[in-house]
């Protein structure tokens, strides 16, 4: 929960984040305020197999709002030295997916440019990267 007037203040839901809405409102809430968590899970979210966002198109959408909001984490809240780390490796997963997203959806030069990159910034986390393991070596 939280208070109508703070989620005014930061602007609300951001649109340019379609499919991560409530991830961005949230982020924008904790760079103004303390946020605190609950023990429990209060919601179930389940991705069906033909479902909209299962399309390709729309994998590029999320995975492009998913490394945004990473981004947007790690230069606005104050995140401790653990949280950092974590937040590099997790921007690191976030940005092969984004760019095995693009190359799925046959525009391989802008996957490429963004796999390029995420090499450059971080070479030693693209080593221990899962999701780039599993998608070039099976």
């Amino acid at each position: 929960m939280y208070r109508a007037e703070l989620a005014r203040a930061v602007g609300g839901y951001p649109l340019e984040h379609p499919y991560a809405q409530d991830s961005g409102l949230w982020l924008r809430l904790a760079s103004r305020g303390r946020v605190g968590m609950i023990g429990e899970y209060l919601s179930y979210h389940r991705t069906l197999q033909n479902g909209l966002t299962r399309s390709k198109e729309s994998q590029v959408i999320v995975s492009r709002d998913s490394l945004s909001l990473l981004e947007y984490a790690g230069l606005h809240l104050p995140l401790s030295r653990r949280a950092q780390r974590r937040n590099r490796e997790e921007r690191t997963i976030a940005a092969c997916r984004y760019a095995i997203a693009l190359m799925r959806t046959g525009q391989l030069r802008a996957g490429l440019m963004v796999l390029t990159r995420t090499v450059a910034a971080n070479p030693a986390g693209m080593v221990w990267n899962r999701v780039y393991r599993t998608a070039v070596f099976g």
